[in-house]
């Protein structure tokens, strides 16, 4: 509850981010577009989990819609208070990733995307990559299968991109992206600033999007190599068992009395 209050005096402050942001410096920044099947998050959240991130503190954006709730990676009944996005960074590693639960408000897709871009500099964040989710049945067939599709503003991650096997399509990319929408907004606010921002996006349905995560979480991690060297096998976060996370876990009756 004290992190909660420290979150929402920061809002009221005007601060964007609660924590320690000094080993940030130079490292890549990893957040989801909110998207469908919510595939980037839970993507983020199997980095997050397996490569055991620490958390390292959170956005305060008057932005973002207001929420809070139990965290992904602790066993049920020992969870730790999260709030709409938390930040964590990788153990050894130059990834810091910023997962968000709760939308940006509506008519703030521009100020979010200039805040954090303020913040990105500040704190000297080399590149930042955004995953994304595309509706396969807006798309072609001939989308829904293979390696991730890119859109980036770098020469140096395109380069790197293309070597892992990523599709360039920066034209489809654009045109699924609706006017206002907060990764538009950013992609807009990077190219006027000339920073390096990239996003990958993975073409999903509705319904189950446990595959879908895991495998928009492998490639991620081949371009960011966040998980340790040893992880051969993606574990699934304790949050995630059938139960929870299909809204199966009944509460209990006296919520109801």
């Amino acid at each position: 509850l004290a992190k909660h209050v420290k979150v929402m005096a920061a809002v009221a402050g005007g601060d964007f981010f609660v924590g320690d942001a000094s080993a940030f410096g130079g490292a890549t920044l990893v957040l989801p577009a909110l998207t469908i099947g919510n595939v980037p998050q839970l993507a983020l959240d199997l980095l997050v989990h397996n490569a055991g991130m620490a958390r390292a503190g959170a956005v305060a954006s008057a932005s973002v819609a207001p929420s809070c709730g139990n965290d992904a990676f602790t066993p049920p009944g020992t969870g730790v208070l999260h709030t709409a996005i938390e930040v964590y960074k990788a153990k050894d590693r130059n990834v810091v990733i910023m997962q968000q639960r709760s939308p940006v408000l509506q008519g703030q897709g521009a100020v979010f995307a200039a805040d954090l871009l303020k913040w990105v500099k500040a704190v000297g964040f080399s590149e930042v990559l955004v995953l994304m989710s595309f509706d396969a049945s807006r798309l072609p067939p001939s989308f829904a299968a293979g390696a991730p599709r890119f859109a980036t503003l770098s020469d140096t991650a395109r380069e790197k991109m293309v070597a892992i096997g990523w599709a360039p399509s920066e034209d489809d990319f654009l045109a699924e992206l609706r006017e206002g929408s907060p990764t538009r907004a950013l992609w807009k606010a990077c190219e006027a600033d000339h920073f390096a921002l990239s996003v990958a996006t993975a073409v999903c349905s509705e319904g189950d999007n446990v595959g879908d995560a895991v495998r928009l979480a492998i490639a991620a991690n081949d371009y960011l190599k966040a998980l340790p060297a040893s992880v051969s096998t993606l574990k699934l976060p304790p949050s995630w068992n059938m139960g929870a996370l299909w809204g199966e876990c009944v509460s209990s009756r006296q919520l109801f009395s």
